[in-house]
């Protein structure tokens, strides 16, 4: 028999004993294996079946091929082993991966064109072959971590690459930095910034800044030929033509100044009034802000020289107070400390060092005062000297020092001699003096010579091995010690014509030996007149 024909619809074919396998024949459609039944190849493992109405399994140990030009999977493909491709994978829709993509080491990732246009080395570090494109916007600035880049380690220069947005939203373009200072206006000098005039026509070696610009060139007058000039601040120059070296520093300082030459001002309005002087120096808030044409005045400190002044010249004055503030024509004054020659108006050729020193010289001139508080005898006092700590000279052509209440005074062009104040309505306690007759011929004057100063005492304040002593004059006095003595016959222990200094050195103050020297010729005329009557 050649072939087995069953010609009826829906005939089925049982096997086995118990006719637990059948095969049906489904008519126009095929052949239906019953239940969960398998078709099996060589052994049991490798089969067909259907373990449910829904799945169709094909199971084989090792392998399982499909060999065609294409093999179409319609559904979801789900390989719970290792895939292994050697061919081309094409899909036409876009595959998701749950778990990511692995490829092997220093394995390549492209297109059908262009296949290793990414490749990924065994470390990690992806290389693209061709430029990537990002859609804009999608690479955030913080993203950009430049922080490990090796740093340029030269200047910038004008070759050198920046990335630029090209209009907001644009393309990202190189641009070079010579572009960008263009861009920018930066100024390569300082004299080509638009508020900073400098060595311009005119303004020869200069420069000024006017911090009230507003970002323009300074304000000044109509300038010809003004050279070496330095100019900072607020108003600066604004008025000046023709005037050279003059170096101003501060708001309206040298706001007047025109054809004045060489001052020095600085500070708040320090000679913002000088027009024509010159060789000025004010330094400080106020400083020399009257002046005008005066020339070779010196005011340092607030308010220094900062009077209504009317033609005063060659004038110095230095100190943290206000110093010379009202002089008006007064020449070669020079007043050193806080508010010294405050009051002086024309006096000149003063000279008054230390804080309040000759405040009360108004029109007074050619006086000498040195010290705090230490002042003239009257405001129009002249040739008077004073050398200490608040007190007023005796008067004009006396030099006096000391302390107040404890001056002593020098009329120098009179009788020179040395005085101190005797008025009886400063004492109290008044009381003869004892020494007289008796002490003065207990007295000895001698000559002598002075010792070089390493044979004193080694104690003495002016032992030294270096001599200062005049050795060659003959001298005429007392010995001091022999005078104590004298004085202790007396029982005197308050004279004081005898001291001691703290080294033990004894001194003689001979000017008072007059006294004792008027009780004794008291006391002779007193004999000779008790003779006289015998």
């Amino acid at each position: 028999m050649s072939e087995l024909r069953l010609n009826t619809d829906g005939h089925i074919i049982k096997f086995g004993a118990d006719n637990d396998v059948s095969l049906t024949h489904v008519a126009d459609t095929g052949l239906l294996l019953n239940s969960t039944m398998q078709l099996q190849f060589n052994d049991a493992s490798q089969n067909i079946n259907a373990p449910s109405a829904t799945v169709l399994d094909i199971n084989a140990t090792d392998e399982i091929e499909l060999n065609a030009t294409a093999v179409d999977l319609n559904g979801t493909l789900d390989v719970s082993g290792t895939l292994t491709q050697t061919g081309v994978a094409t899909f036409s829709a876009r595959s998701v991966h749950s778990s990511g993509i692995t490829i092997a080491d220093a394995g390549q990732i492209g297109s059908a064109s262009d296949a290793d246009s990414i490749a990924i080395a065994s470390n990690g570090v992806v290389t693209f072959t061709q430029a990537p494109v990002f859609p804009d916007g999608s690479l955030a600035v913080a993203d950009l971590d430049i922080d490990g880049a090796t740093d340029i380690g030269a200047a910038v220069v004008d070759a050198d690459l920046f990335i630029i947005d090209d209009g907001a939203g644009g393309t990202n373009r190189k641009v070079t930095a010579s572009r960008l200072k263009t861009y920018a206006g930066g100024a390569a000098t300082i004299g080509a910034l638009t508020d900073v005039t400098m060595d311009a026509t005119n303004f020869v070696d200069s420069i000024l800044i006017q911090t009230n610009s507003d970002g323009s060139a300074g304000t000044t007058g109509t300038l010809s030929s003004a050279s070496n000039n330095v100019g900072i601040g607020k108003d600066v120059f604004k008025t000046l033509t023709s005037g050279n070296e003059n170096a101003v520093i501060g708001t309206a300082c040298g706001a007047a100044l025109t054809t004045g030459v060489g001052n020095v001002l600085m500070g708040l309005s320090a000679g913002g009034s000088v027009t024509t002087g010159g060789y000025n120096v004010y330094i400080g808030r106020g400083a020399g802000d009257g002046h005008d044409a005066e020339s070779d005045n010196i005011g340092i400190g607030k308010d220094a020289l900062g009077g209504p002044i009317d033609g005063a010249q060659y004038n110095t004055g230095v100190g943290a107070g206000a110093c010379l503030p009202a002089l008006t024509s007064g020449d070669w004054n020079s007043c050193y400390g806080a508010n010294s020659g405050e009051s002086l108006t024309t006096g000149g050729n003063n000279v008054c060092l230390g804080g309040n020193a000759g405040n009360n010289i108004t029109t007074g001139s050619r006086n000498v005062l040195i010290g705090y508080n230490v002042g003239v005898s009257g405001n129009s006092g002249e040739y008077q000297i004073g050398i200490g700590d608040s007190f007023n000279v005796g008067g004009d052509n006396d030099f006096s020092f000391g302390k107040a209440s404890n001056v002593v005074t020098n009329d120098f062009d009179a009788d020179a001699a040395w005085s101190r104040s005797s008025d009886i309505r400063k004492k109290k306690n008044i009381k003869n003096s004892t020494l007289g007759l008796d002490f003065i011929n207990n007295l000895r004057p001698v000559t002598f010579n002075w010792k070089p100063n390493n044979e004193f005492p080694k104690d003495f304040s002016e032992y030294s091995e270096e001599n200062w002593m005049n050795l060659d004059s003959t001298m005429h006095g007392m010995i001091a010690q022999e005078v104590k003595e004298a004085l202790d016959k007396s029982g005197v222990s308050d004279f004081g014509g005898w001291s001691e200094d703290k080294d033990g050195s004894q001194r003689l103050s001979q000017e008072l030996f007059v006294y004792p020297l008027i009780k004794a010729v008291q006391e002779l005329t007193a004999k000779v007149k008790e003779l006289e009557a015998k």
